[in-house]
């Protein structure tokens, strides 16, 4: 355990001051030096001459062990003393040393002789000795010197072959020394005590303070000054009652009691004034002490043992006397060190901590009692022992296995050790409660809470602020001081995440401690923004209005009390033990310590002496007569354990008179107020200026992700010797896990720029808080020899999603990186860090290029020949285009995926590219340079014959001075054809029938055709009809096709008839039918098919109107042929007499039609 816990009461207090004119930091040097020289091995002391073993008091003590002796080097001016603490040896000063620089002390005599006067203040201490280092050895010196007795001259420090100096190894002499003259003042006047102990009757010295002022350093008036005597009315659990065991609860074998001690003595005692026997059990209990400062654990067991029992009888005795109550403590609090030293010896040696349930119940009892004596100090003490002594066993426990439930409950007793100590503060000073509270932080790391242990840190801090407060003058070292503490806490919540509150209230006072104590501004608003951040998880619906500042007494309520604050008086002083139940975690052991709890709560109800105890009476009140009624009020303690939750989280109340405000962290005006505050802070308070860029980590501001706008904007030579080649059509997409495993596995493509261009990043940030913000200058952070524009954002509350170009120009070849982005505020410069940065490459200058008049959308109509005057600009004013090529390619938009038609426009020839009923043409054009500033003119002419969507896009690839890279310049346009005039066909010579399909009217040759509607139109000329709009906006031409001539038929067939009048119903007449077949015909044969039929109606005519007499079907081989029929009407109408010819392996016919007119 070292020099924490009971370890501590195994050390030699020596008191240290300065002497003479000796500076701080030199005196601050030499105490680390004793310090760093405090152990002493007894093996390495010398033995006085005529030394006998036999009459030492302390049996166990050997001269050649391992033993060691520690001292506790203490300066004098800085003693964190308590009342009543000379109960115990260990804060009883043994020797004072005097610390002398000689080189800065003028006048050494007078210096010492100061000394001797201050050490006369000091009659317990066995020796008194001043260190004088640097002593120049003179002649003259030495003579005024050599009657000083206590002086101790040190040379200057030479340096020695083993890593120690001459100052370090006379040091080391003149301790060992010392020592053996405290072990001898110690033996003897033990050795008198326990001599004088043994008179009895008349040979006895009767006077208590008589017998303290001749044994100075076992003196016994040691007694708690309180006002009034106070009663507590509630019930406490009662303890073991303390006997002479031979074995504790644990195993552990007492030493055998010797003659002069336990039951002997007290029958030695039985007859002696009361005054005399409470002198001298209470001089066993230092005999005790001192055997432990000695490391003779065994005999302070026996000096113990011999007290206890007549130090708990005179506390029943006297039921109002604290001073029995507190000797008896502190004589069970000795005993329990010695218990647990007796495991473990400290200062280096070996040993194994085991948990002991009686070192438990008897230091519970211990700190019942020193609470009963109202001995605040010295129960707290006790308690951060057991603290301790707990996180010893647990480190112990740790490292075993299948003992992690004995571990787990080891743990929660030491956090109820804390919550005991807790209860204790509000009768603490601030000092004793700073020190008690940094012991707890020590323990909660121990046992790895780091929660806890950033809570009992803050909360030391702000005890340190508090303190700072109520100092008059105030000290700046108690705020840096917290504000050191502050910083732990805060590291450590970090590390663990959760406690939402006791980070707020970590980083305010932190904010508030900095700006106290004048912290780096760095400090100041790394901690500002720290709770930003804090804040901006606080989920918020209300925003506070960007026009409302803060209130000025925002950051002043950050002093609050702590939460010890005395709000208790005395009268409310409750003396509970260590663990009470039924809360506890102490009553519910795991089995391996089950029994021995168990034997122990009912040992002190069913023993055979001490029934009840004297615990029990001392605190039940008198009412409770029986022993029924007595355990009923033990049994039924009421308690809170408030301190010990896990994860308490909620603010204590302050004090009545200086209240604090009540802060919801999840209340939506509160979290967005304090944000409004810190950012004023940040804006107004010129302590937040720092030298140096802070990083933002996303407290502020937040950013998603820095990608380069046009990663690829220059095109390697070999990528751009391919342009021309054809373009495969666009397949369906269908995943292939090998073409995805070679892409994941390609190399990473880095963005290649040319010298002087302008490079933009896009950044997407989000703003985390409930206000506004408006940032005057963000810009990128890059390596490299580069120029970046600042821009200007404002945020709105909780706004995300917002995309900020930030651009910058590189001023010199070379790889360029891209490290994050700077925030740059009034008073402040904040820098974000992209885990990798963006790597550019920056190549030679290669010249800008801007299409004109390139970008704009195209509307036509169908059969228009749209002009478009485009030009090719070299914006460079210092570089000319070389190799310049052209490429047009046309996507057809509306017939899904294929391949565009890509065309390289060829120097001084004219050309076009192409797509069914679609086409762009261009004339021959000046390649491939092109000067500085100059321009390319690039008439381009689309004409298209049906509705269409084409997507036209015109690259231009050039270079620079180098022939390495090409820049790539690309404009686009939408070319959008609408349907307009459409020729139906020509009906007759000079005629055509027109279809407009547009919304628009079209004037046609001067016919005006309206929005969907068919017109005939009559040809000014031949073989094309001009169109226009009404408005003339768009014209053109359409073509209309000429009939083609109808080839001469193989056979003429020809009807004549024999009458030309008018036909009588009832009679036959005759039809000629003449067959003439073309002279070049080859077809040999025709055959002739004769029917009749309705003039009007086209039906054939049945037999009841119509008789024919003839050969209806035949067939004409002959060159000219004539056939006759006979036909009679039976019904008066017109009437149609038609022969058909046709033609074997032909679809033509030839027809020959006669009407007839019959009348009744």
């Amino acid at each position: 355990m070292g020099e924490h816990g009971f370890a501590a009461n195994a050390e030699i207090l020596v008191y240290t001051m300065p002497v003479g004119n000796i500076p701080m930091e030199l005196y601050e040097g030499y105490i680390s030096m004793l310090q760093a020289a405090a152990v002493i091995p007894i093996s390495s002391l010398t033995r006085p001459g005529g030394y006998s073993a036999e009459l030492s008091p302390f049996r166990s003590l050997s001269w050649e062990s391992s033993q060691r002796i520690a001292y506790r080097f203490v300066d004098m001016n800085k003693t964190l003393s308590v009342p009543c603490e000379e109960v115990h040896a260990t804060y009883r000063p043994l020797a004072l040393v005097g610390i002398c620089h000689c080189p800065t002390t003028e006048n050494l005599q007078e210096a010492y002789h100061h000394f001797t006067s201050a050490a006369a203040q000091f009659p317990t201490t066995i020796a008194h000795k001043c260190f004088a280092f640097e002593h120049a050895f003179g002649a003259g010196t030495l003579d005024d010197v050599s009657t000083l007795d206590d002086l101790v001259m040190f040379p200057l420090a030479a340096p020695l072959a083993d890593g120690h100096t001459t100052v370090t190894l006379h040091l080391q002499v003149v301790l060992d020394s010392l020592t053996v003259t405290i072990l001898m003042s110690l033996e003897s006047t033990i050795r008198a005590a326990m001599r004088q102990h043994q008179q009895t009757g008349a040979t006895a010295t009767s006077d208590q303070a008589t017998t303290d002022a001749q044994l100075g350093l076992l003196h016994t008036q040691v007694d708690p000054v309180h006002e009034g005597l106070v009663t507590s009315s509630v019930a406490l659990q009662t303890l073991p009652r303390a006997t002479t065991p031979g074995r504790t609860l644990s195993g552990t074998h007492l030493p055998a009691t010797p003659a002069s001690g336990g039951t002997g003595l007290l029958a030695l005692l039985e007859k002696e004034p009361r005054s005399r026997k409470r002198m001298t059990l209470r001089q066993r209990k230092l005999m005790g002490d001192y055997s432990v400062l000695l490391g003779c654990f065994e005999d302070a067991l026996d000096f113990y043992v011999s007290a206890l029992d007549g130090l708990r009888e005179e506390e029943r005795r006297s039921p109002g006397s604290f001073g029995d109550t507190l000797w008896l403590a502190a004589a069970l609090e000795g005993y329990v060190t010695s218990m647990v030293l007796t495991m473990a010896p400290p200062f280096g040696s070996k040993g194994v901590v085991k948990l002991s349930i009686e070192v438990v119940e008897k230091a519970s009892e211990a700190i019942a009692l020193y609470g009963k004596a109202h001995c605040a100090g010295l129960e707290g003490r006790l308690i951060a022992s057991m603290g301790w002594y707990y996180v010893a066993v647990h480190a112990r426990l740790a490292t075993q296995r299948g003992v992690a439930d004995e571990a787990t409950w080891v743990r929660q007793l030491a956090l109820e050790a804390h919550a005991r100590l807790v209860d204790c503060f509000p009768y603490l000073s601030l000092e004793l409660r700073l020190a008690q509270l940094v012991a707890m932080a020590e323990q909660c790391a121990a046992l790895q809470y780091a929660r806890k242990q950033a809570f009992y840190l803050h909360e030391a801090a702000t005890l340190l602020v508090y303190k700072h407060r109520l100092a008059s003058p105030p000290r700046v070292a108690d705020l840096r001081a917290a504000l050191v503490l502050d910083q732990s806490a805060l590291a450590l919540l970090q590390a663990a995440p959760g406690w939402l509150h006791l980070r707020f209230y970590v980083l305010r006072q932190l904010v508030v401690v900095a700006r106290a104590c004048a912290a780096s501004p760095e400090s100041l608003v790394g901690h500002v923004l720290g709770l930003m951040e804090l804040l901006a998880d606080v989920a918020t619906d209300a925003d506070v209005d960007a026009d409302t500042d803060a209130p000025a007494t925002l950051w002043n309520d950050a002093f609050l009390e702590p939460f010890a604050a005395g709000t208790r008086s005395a009268d409310e002083r409750s003396s509970a033990p260590l663990h009470t139940k039924p809360h506890s975690a102490y009553y519910a052991p795991p089995p391996a310590f089950e029994k021995d709890v168990k034997k122990a709560a009912t040992a002190s109800f069913f023993g055979v002496k001490h029934l009840p105890t004297t615990m029990a009476v001392a605190t039940t009140p008198r009412l409770l007569a029986t022993p029924r009624q007595l355990m009923t009020a033990v049994m039924n303690v009421p308690t809170s354990f408030a301190a010990s939750e896990p994860a308490r989280d909620v603010r204590r109340p302050p004090a009545d008179d200086d209240p604090a405000p009540r802060l919801e962290l999840h209340g939506d005006v509160h979290a967005a107020r304090w944000q409004q505050a810190c950012w004023a802070l940040l804006q107004t308070d010129v302590r937040c200026c720092p030298r140096t860029a802070l990083p933002l980590l996303g407290r502020l501001l937040r950013v998603k992700r820095m990608t380069p706008l046009n990663p690829r904007p220059l095109v390697p030579a070999a990528a751009a010797m391919q342009v021309a080649a054809p373009e495969s059509a666009k397949a369906t997409f269908m995943y292939n896990p090998f073409q995805a495993k070679a892409a994941a596995a390609s190399p990473e493509v880095v963005p290649t720029f040319a010298l002087g261009d302008v490079v933009t990043i896009e950044v997407e940030i989000a703003n985390p808080l409930a206000i506004s913000l408006q940032l005057p200058q963000l810009l990128l952070t890059c390596v490299g020899a580069v120029f970046a524009y600042p821009a200007a954002v404002t945020l709105a509350p909780r706004q995300q999603g917002v995309v900020v170009a930030l651009t910058l120009r590189p001023l010199a070849v070379g790889e360029l990186l891209v490290e994050g982005c700077t925030c740059v505020l009034p008073q402040q410069t904040l820098r974000f860090s992209l885990l990798r940065p963006l790597r550019l490459e920056i190549v030679d200058a290669v010249p800008l290029a801007a299409w004109r008049d390139a970008g704009q959308p195209v509307t036509m109509f169908a059969n228009e020949t749209r002009v478009l005057r485009l030009g090719l600009r070299n914006l460079s004013v210092t570089h000319a285009m070389a190799d310049v090529t052209l490429v047009v390619s046309l996507h057809r938009q509306t017939e899904g995926f294929h391949a565009p038609a890509s065309v390289v426009v060829a120097a001084n020839v004219p050309g076009h590219a192409a797509l069914p009923d679609f086409a762009v043409f261009w004339d021959a054009l000046p390649l491939p340079t092109l000067a500085k500033e100059a321009s390319l003119l690039l008439p381009l002419r689309v004409h298209a014959t049906k509705a269409d969507v084409v997507l036209v896009k015109l690259r231009a690839l050039h270079r620079g001075a180098g022939v390495d890279w090409f820049r790539d310049t690309t404009a686009t346009f939408l070319v959008t054809v609408k349907p307009g005039v459409t020729v139906l066909g020509a009906p007759a010579p000079g005629h055509a029938d027109v279809w407009n399909a547009a919304d628009v009217p079209f004037v046609v040759d001067g016919w005006r055709v309206a929005p969907r509607s068919v017109a005939r139109v009559q040809r000014r000329q031949p073989g094309a009809l001009l169109w226009r709009t009404v408005d003339s906006s768009a014209e053109g031409r359409v073509d209309v096709p000429e009939p083609a001539p109808t080839p001469p038929l193989p056979w003429r067939l020809c009807a004549v008839l024999s009458d030309a009048g008018p036909w009588s119903c009832g009679c036959f007449y005759s039809v000629r039918l003449q067959a003439t077949r073309a002279p070049e015909s080859l077809v040999g044969a025709m055959s002739v098919s004769v029917a009749v039929t309705d003039a009007r109606s086209r039906k054939l005519v049945p037999a009841t109107v119509c008789m024919l007499a003839g050969v209806l079907t035949y067939t004409v081989e002959q060159p000219e042929e004539v056939h006759v029929i006979k036909v009679m009407f039976l019904q008066a109408g017109c009437y149609c007499v038609c022969a058909t010819g046709s033609f074997p392996g032909s679809s033509e016919i030839e027809v020959a039609n006669v009407v007839v007119d019959v009348r009744p």
